[in-house]
């Protein structure tokens, strides 16, 4: 589903940095193997994602939604040295293949850690990502 006019999108694609070897990969990917693609962050989210965590430069991250991680190694991107990125998705298996691939400390959370007390402790974030507007 597209929400962009699509002149709007090429000239959008046109004018941002292009998808790294690692992101087209899994872009080709989950669009190969995935019952849902279009959960997938992409291409320009990704960029924008990747903008924020750059200036921002968050020592932690909470990420809702990881699904195959696109959205996850853009947000790393601007992680400080001993930052550490936490994830949450409804699939565990899923989160955890997906964030492998990242060269950052991880933490998986389970899927409904954020309605448990202890899920408070340690765990303020300087950047939260909910990605789930593919779920909508």
């Amino acid at each position: 589903m597209d929400f962009l006019d699509p002149n709007i999108s090429a000239y959008a694609e046109a004018c941002t940095q292009q998808e790294s070897h690692l992101l087209a990969a899994l872009n080709r990917e989950t669009h190969a193997k995935m019952m849902m693609p279009q959960m997938l962050s992409g291409h320009l989210q990704g960029q924008l994602l990747r903008m924020f965590s750059n200036m921002i430069q968050p020592r932690r991250v909470l990420e809702i939604g990881t699904y195959t991680g696109y959205s996850a190694i853009c947000l790393a991107a601007g992680l400080q040295k001993d930052g550490v990125l936490h994830t949450i998705d409804i699939n565990e298996e899923l989160a955890g293949q997906a964030l492998r691939t990242l060269g950052v400390a991880m933490r998986e959370l389970p899927a409904d850690a954020l309605h448990h007390k202890e899920a408070d402790e340690g765990l303020e974030q300087e950047l939260i990502f909910i990605g789930l507007i593919g779920m909508i």
